[in-house]
Formats: C-alpha cells, sequence, structure tokens
C-alpha cells in the first residue's frame, strides 16, 4: 500500500505510524537548527567583519595623528627646558626685582648704624666728633681712624674709648667707603659725606630710591 508521512496508511501498524512521525518531527528539528546554527554563524561573520573594519579604521586615524603630533621623547624636551627656564629665569628676575628694597633697606640701616656710633663718641669726647679741623686736607682720614681704633676724650690715640666700629662701612650703592667733608652730600666723590657743622653723615652717592627720594636724603 502506499503511504507517506503525511498521509498514513491506514493498514499500517500504529507504532509504525508512530515512529515515522517521531523521525518526520526530529528532522524538521535538525533542519530549523542547521539553518538558525547557519543565519548565527553568517550574522556573527558579518558582525565580526564590522568590528575588525572599525579596528582598522581608528587604527589608520590614530597613526595618521601620531605622525602629526608630537611624539612622548619631544613632549619630555620640551617640558625638561620649561623647567630648566622656571628654576634659573624667574628666581633671577624675582632676585633682580627685590635686590633693590634690600640694597635700600641696607643703606638706611648703615646710616642708622653710622650716625648712633658717631653720637656715642660725641658724648665719650667733649661733646665733640671725631672730625678735627676741617681745613686739613687730611681731616677726614682721621676722622675714619678716630673711629676704628681706640682713643682718649682728647681724641688723642691708644685712650680707653672705642673703637666704635671694626671697619668704615661701604656705601652700597658706589662701593665706596671712604669719608668726605661737606655740606652737599650726592656727588658721588665718596662713600660718605659727613659735615663738620652740623655733624650729620650722609650717603654721598647720586642715586635715589623708588619713590624718587635721593639717597643723600635719607
Amino acid at each position: 500500500m502506499f503511504s507517506s508521512p503525511d498521509f498514513p496508511s491506514p493498514f499500517e501498524p500504529q507504532s509504525t505510524q508512530r515512529n515515522k512521525e517521531v523521525l518526520t518531527t526530529d528532522y524538521t528539528d535538525y533542519t530549523d537548527f542547521i539553518f538558525n546554527f547557519s543565519m548565527i554563524s553568517v550574522t556573527s561573520v558579518a558582525e565580526n567583519k564590522q568590528k575588525l573594519d572599525l579596528e582598522r579604521a581608528i587604527m589608520k586615524r590614530t597613526k595618521y595623528n601620531t605622525g602629526r603630533g608630537f611624539t612622548v621623547l619631544e613632549i619630555l624636551i620640551v617640558l625638561a627646558i620649561l623647567g630648566f627656564v622656571c628654576w634659573t629665569v624667574i628666581p633671577e628676575a624675582t632676585r633682580g626685582a627685590g635686590a633693590g628694597e634690600y640694597k635700600e633697606a641696607e643703606l638706611e640701616s648703615t646710616l642708622t648704624m653710622l650716625r648712633a656710633k658717631l653720637d656715642l663718641y660725641k658724648a665719650e669726647h667733649l661733646d665733640q666728633y671725631p672730625c678735627g679741623d676741617p681745613a686739613n686736607p687730611a681731616a677726614p682720614e682721621a676722622f675714619v681712624k678716630r673711629m676704628v681704633t681706640v682713643t682718649n676724650a682728647d681724641h688723642s690715640p691708644r685712650g680707653i674709648f672705642g673703637p666704635y666700629m671694626n671697619g668704615f662701612p661701604v656705601n652700597v650703592f658706589n662701593g665706596l667707603n671712604d669719608v668726605r667733608y661737606g655740606a652737599d652730600p650726592g656727588k658721588n666723590l665718596a662713600g660718605w659725606c659727613f659735615d663738620p657743622a652740623t655733624g650729620r653723615i650722609a650717603a654721598d652717592d647720586n642715586l635715589a630710591s623708588a619713590d624718587g627720594t635721593p639717597h643723600s636724603r635719607y
């Protein structure tokens, strides 16, 4: 008798018919599995191809940008140069900006010390400054010597007063430490200018502070 899986023969045993149904179902499921697996494989291949193309595009763009930019070594060299400049130039500029103020303060401090020492000398030497005879050209030299050596109340050497300083200080603005007599400081002829008439000592350099005050008026 003719029979098919879709149209079983009525004369076949039922067990045979059931076996055919099971085989038919298994074959159908297997066919669907193969089809789905094939679709998944095709999809996976397509996705992998897209990912590979994307990675290649990124690598190509990165390589292109790297060629136009700076390498790590070049960046490190630039940073090293900038660090060296900051380490050397900026402190120098800072010191240069504050050097003037420091020297101004040092000049004022030196003048304060000199005037205090002269007042002490006057108090211990019969109310007289160590100027001697202003008409004597050697008087300024004697002035300095009396301030740095031991003297008597009459200014004679080898006494009991002094010395008032170990050495006569230097004017930091002209580098001189000598003294001249006069009432016109600021000529830049000596480190200091002493006026015998008033007992005032002043800086003899011809410079001025940042606010325009001459050093001779300190």
